[in-house]
């Protein structure tokens, strides 16, 4: 198992090429796809050159997205590593649903700049580029930690309990923000929305009567919802503080009674 740096390492290696004709590549031959977009193509082949494969082997970007989102695996670019997979969506509407997509490597971060190598990126190359992480072109990043040797425990993806659908979901709290609007329910690149719409669904209010607007800010009005959700689970769960903030032991609860909705 190769680590981080050797991987970023041979990713940057590959920086400058060009082939002779446009979309035939040695890693097009390597998916038995001459004359397809290649960069999902090359960004396979790059983890696959180092002796490790990711979970999912197509070069339909949107297939790859999906797979991420249902794995526990897609992450905001904001949380993004080197060596993780960044997914574009050209549209702007963050989901990757669609044929305007594009994928590459994280190979390097300085505060709010991700930098990428990418294939089949700009005149049929692999180049190496700077993006903004929460961009509006940016749908997410697929975190591949656990691929790589030397990676600190606490980095990599953590394993879901058995049927939780929130078990990948971050800790939230008064003033976290999704960047758009999302069409995904639950949707781990926007974990404020999918608290929101949770949150309406365990309480049977939603619609016209719904708890709390699903518009992927934790303001007071979700902050004092969650407050009450865990007043309630604490007549069967003491433990569960009650401070509005959003961990594990709440999100669990959200699962529970989803589960019970039957949704």
């Amino acid at each position: 198992m190769a680590t981080v740096d050797e991987f970023v390492k041979h990713c940057r290696d590959q920086v400058g090429f060009k082939p002779a004709q446009e979309n035939h590549t040695f890693w097009n031959d390597r998916f038995q796809a001459p004359g397809s977009p290649w960069c999902a193509m090359f960004a396979y082949c790059m983890y696959e050159d180092i002796g490790v494969q990711p979970g999912i082997r197509t070069a339909w970007v949107p297939a790859i997205w999906s797979w991420a989102q249902a794995h526990g695996l897609a992450i905001p670019s904001t949380s993004s590593r080197p060596g993780d997979q960044i997914v574009f969506d050209w549209t702007g509407e963050e989901k990757a649903l669609t044929a305007e997509t594009h994928t590459g490597i994280v190979v390097g971060r300085s505060g709010d700049q991700i930098q990428t190598v990418e294939g089949n990126i700009g005149d049929d190359q692999v180049l190496a580029k700077t993006w903004t992480a929460g961009g509006q072109l940016i749908a997410g990043c697929v975190s591949w930690q656990h691929l790589f040797s030397g990676v600190p425990a606490g980095l990599r993806p953590q394993v879901a309990p058995a049927g939780n659908r929130f078990g990948h979901f971050p800790d939230l709290r008064l003033g976290a923000r999704d960047r758009g609007p999302t069409g995904v329910f639950p949707d781990l690149a926007h974990p404020v929305v999918t608290l929101q719409n949770a949150l309406n669904i365990a309480s049977q209010r939603e619609g016209a009567n719904r708890l709390v607007d699903p518009n992927g800010v934790f303001d007071a009005g979700t902050e004092k919802a969650v407050r009450g959700f865990q007043e309630f689970c604490r007549t069967k769960n003491p433990s569960l503080r009650a401070d509005g903030v959003v961990t594990q032991p709440t999100w669990t609860g959200l699962d529970f009674f989803l589960d019970l909705a039957g949704r």
